[in-house]
């Protein structure tokens, strides 16, 4: 009982990494740290400790970006536990000062080399509060912190002081730069590691993946020049042309003269520097059954806009944002997560193409068995489609035409409650997820609307989701009738009869 009096309160007075910095250092002074020897992909080393930090980053406006060296080399004989710890203590240092602007993480080949080793530099860059001259040279000394930023700082001064411990016995050393207060800085780490052995050549990718990137180029529509460059060259590494534009306005204004373009890659952040002042409250809360609240449905509203803005002929749009990475079907965008995976993101991209570039003949086919098939069982039928792709608009407006109903469309739920008011329709098809207002909302107001009127219009719900929950849903808000994209000619016959 005494014995767990005293012990039980150690966890609370003397914190865990407190414990394991000293263990740390300890080990080094007495040579008896040892660094395991495996082989790692320094890319994904970086990838996955900067992808730790990439929540902490999105509460605050910080844009967190990797920048690789396309010519350097990736596979390696080293421990990539101890080379994660360095950079989590610099990562986390930057994401703790910096509360707004970017942090560069910049991977390239050093200029120097020891025998059987190469040099790698790895560069944490932030715009944060920066370090006063007088204080760099005491910055790694172990319990030191520096003045201008101690009233941030929350640990115990061990954190570049391991780092730079760990970062010599991988034969280099870490160094500091600022140009003072207020000016950001520089976190430098040179290291030397064996490269890879059964590896002999490691190349950025296969040209042969991306054939849509290759014969079209992509458009990059983002605000910060840093992150402009950073996409850049991952597009260059892969012999992916792109194309660059500042703004949404600068956007519009090349309508018109998109046609030559893959894609059209938009920053979650510059579409929120339009919308909103840094002041404004932007939450980007989710609620537990998935609807759109604040900063996100905002965001998507706005590309919607955009969208419309461009006309039918636009490219794919892909969105760069904030949130877990997601393909919106029903907004006709697909979400990619920052902070951008270089290894990853022009896989994510094609991907996205070649799905776009297949759904449509599909779709068109049904469209044409249909024609060729069927009678006009539905002569003079009028219906309702409430849907935003425009693919999904002319595919289900040709095959309910070829059943012989006369077809009104509308683009977005409140446009839909409009028109469901207005006039008399025998059926609606309602697409769930709409910008301005969702099809559940619109479907609720028609509800309430017709309770006044004693009349009642079958709405048959259009969505990409398939989950039990989400069918659930569709009944809950009125809805009498369910079916997953895309639709089919057997479907809409079978719904109408």
């Amino acid at each position: 009982d005494i014995l767990g009096t005293f012990v039980s309160p150690l966890p609370f007075l003397i914190p865990f990494p407190f414990l394991m910095g000293l263990l740390d250092i300890s080990k080094v002074e007495a040579g008896k740290m040892c660094l395991d020897q495996q082989p790692i992909n320094i890319l994904s080393v970086v990838e996955q400790t900067v992808g730790v930090f990439s929540k902490n980053v999105h509460k605050k406006n910080v844009e967190l970006y990797i920048k690789f060296d396309p010519t350097m080399p990736r596979n390696f004989i080293g421990d990539p536990l101890r080379l994660r710890q360095i950079l989590g203590n610099l990562i986390s240092n930057a994401t703790k000062f910096t509360e707004s602007g970017h942090i560069c993480v910049e991977i390239r080949p050093s200029d120097t080399s020891k025998a059987g080793l190469f040099g790698i530099v790895i560069e944490v860059v932030d715009t944060g509060c920066g370090i006063a001259p007088s204080e760099l040279s005491t910055l790694f000394f172990p319990y030191s912190r520096a003045a201008t930023t101690a009233h941030h700082a929350h640990g115990i001064g061990l954190g570049l002081d391991i780092s730079q411990r760990l970062a010599r016995l991988m034969h280099g050393d870490i160094c500091c730069s600022s140009a003072g207060i207020g000016q950001g800085s520089t976190f430098k780490v040179a290291i030397h590691l064996e490269p890879d052995p059964h590896i002999h050549r490691c190349e950025w990718v296969h040209v042969s993946e991306f054939p849509e990137l290759q014969r079209h180029p992509a458009l990059l529509v983002l605000a910060r020049a840093q992150v402009r460059e950073g996409l850049v060259m991952i597009c260059n590494a892969s012999s992916v042309k792109a194309d660059t534009i500042a703004s949404s306005q600068a956007l519009v204004a090349q309508k018109g003269n998109l046609e030559s373009y893959a894609a059209i890659i938009v920053d979650e952040a510059l579409v929120a520097s339009e919308l909103w002042t840094e002041t404004e409250n932007s939450t980007d809360e989710e609620s537990e059954d998935g609807c759109l609240h604040g900063r996100r449905k905002r965001v998507l509203s706005r590309i919607y806009e955009l969208q419309q803005q461009l006309g039918p002929d636009r490219p794919p749009t892909i969105l760069l944002g904030r949130y877990k990475a997601k393909r919106d079907g029903d907004y006709s965008v697909e979400e990619i997560a920052k902070p951008i995976i270089p290894s990853s993101f022009l896989s994510t991209v094609e991907e996205y193409l070649a799905s776009v570039k297949l759904s449509e003949p599909v779709l068109r086919q049904e469209a044409v068995l249909l024609e060729k098939s069927s009678p006009k069982e539905f002569p003079g039928l009028r219906i309702l489609v409430v849907e935003d792709n425009r693919i999904n608009q002319k595919v289900v407006t040709r095959m309910l035409s070829q059943l012989g109903c006369i077809v009104d469309l509308a683009d977005n739920g409140q446009v839909g409650l409009n028109m469901a008011t207005e006039h008399p329709y025998g059926v609606i098809f309602m697409d769930c997820e709409m910008p301005v207002m969702s099809g559940y909302e619109s479907t609720s107001a028609i509800r309430k609307h017709e309770a006044t009127t004693g009349t009642h219009v079958p709405i048959i719900a259009l969505t990409a989701h398939a989950m039990s929950s989400d069918r659930d849903r569709c009944f809950a808000c009125g809805m009498d009738g369910y079916c997953t994209k895309p639709v089919t000619s057997v479907f809409l016959r079978d719904i109408l009869r």
